[in-house]
Protein backbone atom coordinates (compact mmCIF):
# COMPACT_ATOMS: atom_id res chain seq x y z
CA UNK A 1 0.00 0.00 0.00
CA UNK A 2 1.63 3.75 -0.64
CA UNK A 3 1.09 6.80 0.77
CA UNK A 4 -1.11 7.79 -2.05
CA UNK A 5 -4.11 5.36 -1.37
CA UNK A 6 -7.76 6.97 -1.72
CA UNK A 7 -10.22 5.06 -0.19
CA UNK A 8 -9.97 1.61 -2.53
CA UNK A 9 -7.71 3.33 -5.20
CA UNK A 10 -3.79 2.63 -4.99
CA UNK A 11 -2.33 4.50 -7.94
CA UNK A 12 1.28 3.20 -7.38
CA UNK A 13 0.42 -0.24 -6.57
CA UNK A 14 -2.25 -0.65 -9.55
CA UNK A 15 0.66 0.47 -12.06
CA UNK A 16 3.15 -2.20 -10.48
CA UNK A 17 0.11 -4.89 -10.99
CA UNK A 18 -0.94 -4.01 -13.99
CA UNK A 19 3.18 -3.74 -15.39
CA UNK A 20 3.45 -7.43 -14.06
CA UNK A 21 0.40 -8.38 -16.03
CA UNK A 22 1.43 -6.74 -19.40
CA UNK A 23 5.33 -8.74 -18.76
CA UNK A 24 3.26 -11.96 -18.62
CA UNK A 25 0.59 -11.36 -21.51
CA UNK A 26 3.58 -10.31 -23.79
CA UNK A 27 5.89 -13.11 -22.69
CA UNK A 28 2.93 -15.12 -24.06
CA UNK A 29 2.66 -13.37 -26.93
CA UNK A 30 -0.83 -11.88 -26.33
CA UNK A 31 -0.57 -8.56 -28.14
CA UNK A 32 -3.48 -7.24 -26.99
CA UNK A 33 -3.55 -7.30 -23.61
CA UNK A 34 -0.37 -6.29 -23.34
CA UNK A 35 -1.09 -3.14 -25.32
CA UNK A 36 -4.27 -2.41 -22.89
CA UNK A 37 -2.55 -2.90 -19.45
CA UNK A 38 0.85 -1.39 -20.59
CA UNK A 39 -1.47 1.98 -21.30
CA UNK A 40 -3.29 1.77 -17.81
CA UNK A 41 0.61 1.38 -16.44
CA UNK A 42 1.06 4.94 -18.04
CA UNK A 43 -2.19 6.34 -16.64
CA UNK A 44 -1.63 4.90 -13.04
CA UNK A 45 1.87 6.09 -12.68
CA UNK A 46 1.61 9.42 -14.29
CA UNK A 47 -1.86 10.15 -12.19
CA UNK A 48 0.78 8.88 -8.60
CA UNK A 49 2.91 11.42 -9.80
CA UNK A 50 0.27 14.45 -9.85
CA UNK A 51 -0.95 12.91 -7.06
CA UNK A 52 2.35 13.41 -5.37
CA UNK A 53 2.64 16.59 -6.87
CA UNK A 54 -0.30 18.24 -5.67
CA UNK A 55 -0.96 17.05 -2.19
CA UNK A 56 2.33 16.56 -1.15
CA UNK A 57 3.94 19.15 1.97
CA UNK A 58 7.80 19.27 1.62
CA UNK A 59 7.73 21.46 5.30
CA UNK A 60 6.02 18.30 6.98
CA UNK A 61 7.71 15.87 4.08
CA UNK A 62 4.03 14.46 4.21
CA UNK A 63 0.88 14.48 1.76
CA UNK A 64 -2.11 16.45 2.87
CA UNK A 65 -4.90 14.03 2.80
CA UNK A 66 -7.58 17.09 1.87
CA UNK A 67 -5.69 17.44 -1.24
CA UNK A 68 -4.88 13.74 -2.05
CA UNK A 69 -8.62 13.23 -2.22
CA UNK A 70 -9.76 16.46 -3.99
CA UNK A 71 -6.81 15.20 -6.57
CA UNK A 72 -8.32 12.06 -6.93
CA UNK A 73 -11.68 12.72 -7.05
CA UNK A 74 -10.64 15.27 -9.79
CA UNK A 75 -8.51 12.27 -11.83
CA UNK A 76 -11.55 10.42 -12.22
CA UNK A 77 -12.81 12.89 -14.18
CA UNK A 78 -12.23 13.20 -18.01
CA UNK A 79 -12.20 17.00 -17.74
CA UNK A 80 -8.81 16.50 -15.52
CA UNK A 81 -6.83 14.12 -17.71
CA UNK A 82 -9.07 10.36 -17.32
CA UNK A 83 -7.23 8.59 -19.76
CA UNK A 84 -5.41 11.37 -21.62
CA UNK A 85 -1.92 10.08 -21.24
CA UNK A 86 -0.96 12.78 -23.03
CA UNK A 87 -2.63 15.75 -21.10
CA UNK A 88 -1.46 13.60 -17.75
CA UNK A 89 2.01 13.91 -18.72
CA UNK A 90 2.41 17.75 -19.98
CA UNK A 91 -0.37 19.81 -18.29
CA UNK A 92 -0.98 18.35 -15.21
CA UNK A 93 2.68 18.35 -12.84
CA UNK A 94 4.30 21.51 -11.28
CA UNK A 95 7.77 21.30 -9.27
CA UNK A 96 7.80 19.00 -7.12
CA UNK A 97 6.55 16.02 -9.32
CA UNK A 98 7.80 17.31 -12.44
CA UNK A 99 11.42 15.29 -11.45
CA UNK A 100 9.65 12.24 -11.32
CA UNK A 101 7.91 12.39 -14.67
CA UNK A 102 9.32 9.87 -17.33
CA UNK A 103 10.61 11.73 -20.66
CA UNK A 104 8.05 10.36 -22.77
CA UNK A 105 8.97 12.10 -25.89
CA UNK A 106 5.32 13.46 -28.24
CA UNK A 107 6.07 10.50 -30.79
CA UNK A 108 6.36 7.63 -27.88
CA UNK A 109 3.82 5.04 -29.14
CA UNK A 110 2.01 4.65 -26.18
CA UNK A 111 0.58 8.39 -26.54
CA UNK A 112 -1.46 5.94 -28.93
CA UNK A 113 -3.30 4.19 -26.23
CA UNK A 114 -7.06 4.44 -25.58
CA UNK A 115 -8.69 2.60 -22.76
CA UNK A 116 -11.60 1.64 -25.50
CA UNK A 117 -8.95 -0.95 -27.23
CA UNK A 118 -10.47 -3.84 -24.74
CA UNK A 119 -13.36 -3.17 -27.55
CA UNK A 120 -11.12 -3.52 -30.34
CA UNK A 121 -10.67 -7.05 -32.57
CA UNK A 122 -8.26 -9.53 -31.43
CA UNK A 123 -5.06 -8.75 -32.95
CA UNK A 124 -5.28 -4.76 -33.10
CA UNK A 125 -2.10 -4.32 -31.56
CA UNK A 126 -0.01 -6.01 -33.51
CA UNK A 127 3.41 -7.98 -31.69
CA UNK A 128 5.51 -4.33 -32.51
CA UNK A 129 3.00 -1.70 -30.99
CA UNK A 130 2.49 -4.25 -27.63
CA UNK A 131 6.18 -4.53 -27.45
CA UNK A 132 6.66 -0.55 -27.88
CA UNK A 133 3.49 -0.11 -25.41
CA UNK A 134 5.07 -2.41 -22.36
CA UNK A 135 8.62 -1.03 -23.01
CA UNK A 136 7.28 2.96 -22.65
CA UNK A 137 5.21 1.08 -19.56
CA UNK A 138 8.50 -0.16 -18.27
CA UNK A 139 10.17 3.57 -18.30
CA UNK A 140 7.02 5.27 -17.11
CA UNK A 141 7.12 3.13 -13.62
CA UNK A 142 10.00 3.22 -13.13
CA UNK A 143 10.87 7.16 -13.57
CA UNK A 144 7.90 7.55 -11.48
CA UNK A 145 6.27 4.96 -8.67
CA UNK A 146 10.05 3.13 -8.08
CA UNK A 147 11.74 6.63 -8.52
CA UNK A 148 8.92 7.97 -5.90
CA UNK A 149 9.43 4.76 -3.98
CA UNK A 150 13.29 5.02 -3.47
CA UNK A 151 12.99 8.55 -2.45
CA UNK A 152 10.32 7.43 0.35
CA UNK A 153 7.64 9.83 -0.67
CA UNK A 154 5.06 7.24 -1.95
Amino acid sequence: MSKLRVMNDDHPDAAGKHLADATALLDAGRHDGTGYLSGYVVECALKSVILHDRSFDPATGSHDATKLASWHKMLSTKQHGGHDLRKLATTLVGPEGARYLPDLPPTAAVFGWSEVLRYAPSGTVTPERGRSYHEWAGVAYTCSVLAMRADGVI
